[in-house]
């Protein structure tokens, strides 16, 4: 297992819930009983997590395009300071495994220790509680109309003008696109879909969080070995309509340093859509249950 990125480390799960991250085996010197250095395997705790305190939600997949390793999760772990042992900080943990199976394998043995989203009035009864299901997906088409704030002083040059798109939702990055070079119009054409929980498919899919208001798509360029941002696009994602596509030209905005001067620096094309499923109880089910057994039970013919 690699923490990204790129140190090699060993994973403990525990039955109790508890997760130990520890740095691989490190050679050290210690006086044995004769006195005598000697050499010895020491493992180093870097990280020891209660996935129980944490929702399912905090445990997500790594999206390929931001990470040279295929099969990687995030943990969004709650730790404390070793000089603050009284408070608790929010740190992302980034893990990678070797294979798609190993991947897997961990993934979904973390989340069934963390602690599943439910929803509905507050009550004691499980019953009146339900699970959401959200996927977002997500096409960033093409740019167009692209030049530098007034306030940079540049002028436009379309051979210095190399662009990306970065996704960010609920202000992390969750996804990028690649590099277009030398051009003021950039053709990406690039999906995203971001699933909570995720579906069958776990890798072609990243994780959406349990709650899902601020979601961006950050336009950067890349100039003299630099990479600045040229503007943002913010998605209404609260105004959206459940289940129907969004596709149109959305102005590409650059805010100034003092974040009172606003300029719109060009336009991008996105195309979106937010579904929901929501879950109920097993009892809530019964009776539909019921009618499928019966129906099953009258197909079961014998073959001739």
């Amino acid at each position: 297992m690699l923490l990204l990125p790129n140190r090699r480390v060993k994973a403990i799960l525990k039955d109790n819930g508890q997760l130990s991250i520890l740095a691989e085996a490190v050679l050290s010197m210690f006086l044995g009983s004769n006195n005598k250095a000697q050499r010895g395997d020491e493992e180093l705790l870097l990280y020891s997590i209660h996935l129980y305190t944490l929702q399912r939600s905090a445990i997500q997949l790594i999206d390929p395009s931001l990470s040279s390793h295929p099969f990687g999760f995030v943990i969004h772990a709650h730790l404390r300071e070793s000089s603050k042992p009284f408070e608790m900080r929010k740190m992302p943990i980034y893990l990678a495994l070797e294979t798609r199976m190993q991947m897997e394998v961990w993934f979904v043995m973390l989340k069934c220790y963390a602690t599943p989203e439910l929803y509905g009035p507050p009550s004691l009864n499980p019953s009146e509680t339900f699970r959401c299901q959200r996927s977002l997906s997500l096409r960033i088409g093409e740019g167009r109309k692209l030049h530098w704030a007034d306030v940079t002083g540049d002028n436009v040059r379309e051979k210095e003008m190399d662009t990306y798109c970065e996704i960010m939702i609920e202000g992390e990055i969750r996804g990028k696109t690649s590099v277009k070079k030398g051009t003021l119009r950039p053709l990406w054409t690039e999906d995203f879909v971001f699933k909570y929980p995720p579906y069958a498919n776990l890798i072609d899919e990243s994780d959406l969080p349990d709650e899902v208001d601020d979601v961006s798509i950050v336009l950067r360029y890349i100039r003299r070995n630099r990479d600045l941002v040229l503007g943002k696009v913010s998605l209404s994602i609260l105004d959206t309509e459940m289940g129907i596509a969004n596709q149109k030209w959305h102005p590409l905005v650059h805010t100034g340093r003092d974040g009172l001067g606003v300029e719109h620096v060009g336009e991008l094309d996105l195309k979106y859509k937010l579904e929901e499923l929501v879950i109920l109880t097993t009892d809530d089910y019964s009776e539909i249950r019921k009618v499928s057994t019966r129906n099953k039970s009258r197909l079961n013919v014998a073959p001739s």
